[in-house]
């Protein structure tokens, strides 16, 4: 009699072509037969494909996403055809365990997009990831999970910990509010059932079960959802039983701390302090500096405490570079854990202290083998309460703005001026292929928004008679081109406070040295840099690739020991979500090859200069960072900024006609005795002044632009904050 149960190769095809390497272990065969219902089969696929995942993990984390992505694949296509509720129950366990792992990466490594990706396709069987909006769901419906025993005990092992990285995401990034709202609220009642019967059965998840919990009440606090009292009063019944292990209460604890200490019957400093007496020896990670900043209610408190909280940012930062030994992306594990600090500078704005804000951030931000840069800045705070904060030394604004005031107008225009809108009463309106593309016609509206937002008359008048700040430092940093607007009405033109360390002193500007990379307009703009070079007597050369055009030439380029100026003609690539896919574009010789050097490998090369140079990234998005919860480091040009090298760079993506008038206009400014932001200062001026920008070059060059057409096409756009704006000074 034939066996009309089909193969392992036949039910998972996908899965199956992949490369040799993926044969699945010596004891399991492709063309042995499956079966969902089959708990020997269903074991061997995933003990197969988790310690692949695991291996693969470890040297390639696309390898790992090509496994997990094929197998879902294979699955959904599984779910196109009929199938009674037990089977189509295991594929679904089947789907949430292969998409744990993958979620787990992705995170780690800073991919929010793959997170995002990653949580949709082990709920949905019909995501699309080429669409920035999705609201389509499936679940699992782990309450029948005995149907298929060895799915259904995976399942509940893994589920806290995928809930886990869930809402981690659903609170710093933009997982959809529905599908967030709907996990949340069917899941967390499977939480406390899991752990009432985890004494029993699953003591190993206790832990996972307190980090899940406390993950979904963090996401109700951030969203005011309406179960965030019942869930709080939850997580307490399980703080107040005896059996709870005291190994994990500080990670349930933390759920004390938020503003959910209201549903509790202490205040949240006495829960921090409480916590640190009696289970500090159980911190993990950040967690003792999480309590410490949380302890802290006076500023007496903090005087007492802040040489133990500085000292405690210095060794969860040693966390973070240790592990990227072992895979995890630093920067991004930095910037996302930088969420720790909010609650500690918005306290020390609130007390004026803005020396102390200084050493905080110097201690997590600052490269140890520099000097930590002084006070004198202008720090801007915004959103803070729904307002506005800005500290100098000796003075200090503040405002508070109502509901329909405030910096989310600010955002709301930016979203719309740059294709990144999302509109809540029709999100499937969205158009992907606008991400990122200036709409120069919004920038009035948006320039209006931030007039009134960052400049009021009342502060206006404060700036105009300050002494002027050595830099500017917004916490959290954001896409607003507040520079230029600063500069627009105010003598003040701060290059952005970036690295937090003293500034060696500039190089004389003696030579230039030019990475001509493949745009439009290359050859006008260094035709431009060359004429101005030998006008003001300074070598100018063009850098010839030795390798016909590749990463390793751009690095020799990058590492010259003798050029004052950088210049770097081409495209950037960034992908606010994808930080592996951010970086320069190289071009080959013959215009036929193109390389990614991604943002993190160029940050690590080593820049062979005792003083400072600049470095020009007149490229698309070079100052373009994720925008998370910190300073917004992980950007290109962000991440390349130091003591020794200042970096001019675009916010968003430039046009070539603006690459182009930028370009020439500080090309015409350079002066070999003139510090690099005084250069930069007097261009951004007449940027601004758009309809005298060829007059401007034209009378320094002693003769007619040939390009003169291609920027008189493109006036009409010059006017708007989205050109004038586009280009920072990172310091």
């Amino acid at each position: 009699m034939l066996n009309m149960t089909p193969s392992f190769r036949e039910t998972f095809p996908n899965l199956s072509m992949i490369k040799p390497l993926i044969f699945l272990g010596n004891n399991y065969c492709w063309d042995s037969p499956f079966s969902i219902r089959n708990d020997d089969s269903v074991t061997a696929l995933l003990d197969a494909i988790l310690f692949y995942q695991i291996h693969s993990s470890t040297t390639s984390i696309e390898w790992c996403y090509e496994i997990s992505d094929k197998a879902i694949e294979d699955i959904n296509n599984i779910l196109n055809h009929e199938m009674d509720e037990i089977e189509k129950r295991g594929y679904l366990f089947l789907k949430l365990i292969i998409g744990t792992k993958p979620l787990e990466l992705s995170i780690s490594c800073g991919q929010e997009a793959e997170a995002y990706h990653w949580i949709h396709k082990a709920t949905s069987s019909d995501y699309d990831q080429n669409n920035r909006y999705n609201s389509v769901y499936s679940f699992v419906p782990l309450y029948q999970s005995g149907d298929i025993e060895s799915l259904g005990t995976k399942s509940l092992f893994l589920l806290p910990r995928w809930l886990s990285y869930v809402f981690i995401t659903a609170r710093e990034y933009n997982l959809s509010p529905e599908l967030a709202n709907i996990l949340a609220n069917y899941f967390f009642d499977v939480l406390i059932n899991l752990y009432r019967n985890s004494k029993k059965k699953y003591s190993p998840l206790v832990g996972d079960i307190a980090f899940a919990i406390a993950a979904i009440v963090a996401w109700a606090m951030s969203c005011d959802h309406e179960n965030t009292e019942i869930w709080t009063q939850d997580a307490l019944t399980i703080w107040n039983d005896p059996c709870f292990p005291d190994a994990f209460r500080p990670s349930l604890a933390t759920i004390f701390i938020t503003e959910a200490y209201v549903f509790t019957r202490k205040t949240s400093q006495e829960w921090a302090k409480y916590i640190i007496k009696n289970y500090g020896e159980h911190f993990r990670e950040h967690e003792k500096l999480q309590f410490l900043i949380a302890s802290i209610g006076s500023y007496s408190d903090w005087v007492l405490l802040k040489n133990e909280i500085i000292q405690e940012i210095k060794n969860v930062v040693g966390i973070y570079e240790y592990s990227g030994d072992i895979g995890a992306n630093v920067p991004y594990s930095k910037e996302y854990r930088a969420s720790l600090l909010r609650p500690l500078i918005h306290f020390l704005v609130k007390e004026k202290d803005l020396h102390s804000i200084i050493d905080v951030m110097s201690a997590w931000y600052k490269n140890p083998t520099s000097t930590q840069c002084d006070d004198n800045v202008l720090f801007i705070c915004p959103g803070l309460d729904n307002g506005l904060s800005i500290l100098w030394i000796g003075g200090c604004w503040g405002h508070i703005f109502d509901k329909n005031e405030g910096h989310h107008r600010v955002k709301e225009h930016l979203s719309k001026a740059t294709g990144m809108w999302i509109d809540p009463e029709n999100p499937l309106s969205y158009n992907k292929s606008k991400e990122w593309t200036p709409d120069h016609s919004k920038g009035n509206a948006l320039e209006e928004e931030m007039t009134k937002y960052y400049l009021s008359r009342d502060l206006f008048r404060k700036l105009k008679i300050i002494e002027k700040p050595r830099s500017l430092l917004i916490f959290p940093s954001l896409s607003d081109p507040i520079q230029a607007l600063l500069y627009r009405d105010t003598s003040l033109c701060l290059p952005i406070e970036i690295s937090l360390s003293e500034p060696k002193n500039d190089r004389r500007i003696n030579r230039i040295s030019i990475w001509a990379g493949e745009t439009f307009y290359t050859h006008f703009e260094t035709e431009i840099i060359e004429d101005f070079g030998k006008k003001y007597g300074i070598s100018v050369s063009i850098f010839l690739p030795k390798n016909g055009g590749t990463k390793e030439d751009f690095v020799e380029f990058y590492q010259q020991p003798d050029i004052d100026i950088l210049w770097v003609i081409g495209h950037g690539e960034f992908v606010h979500d994808e930080p592996q896919r951010c970086g320069i574009v190289i071009m080959s010789d013959d215009k036929k090859n193109s390389q990614l050097l991604p943002m993190d490998d160029l940050a690590l090369v080593e820049k062979n200069t005792l003083d400072r140079r600049l470095l020009i990234l007149n490229i698309c998005s070079g100052a373009a960072t994720q925008g998370m919860s910190g300073l917004s480091r992980m950007g290109i040009g962000p991440s390349l900024v130091d003591s020794h090298q200042a970096v001019i760079a675009h916010l968003w993506p430039s046009t070539p006609s603006l690459s182009l008038a930028f370009g020439a206009l500080f090309a015409s400014n350079i002066n070999k005795n003139s510090s690099f932001m005084n250069i930069f200062s007097r261009t951004l001026q007449e940027m601004r002044d758009c309809n005298n920008i060829i007059t401007n070059i034209e009378s320094r060059l002693g003769k007619d632009l040939r390009c003169k057409f291609r920027l008189e096409n493109d006036m009409e756009d010059f006017k708007s904050i989205l050109s004038w704006g586009s280009p920072v000074f990172m310091t």
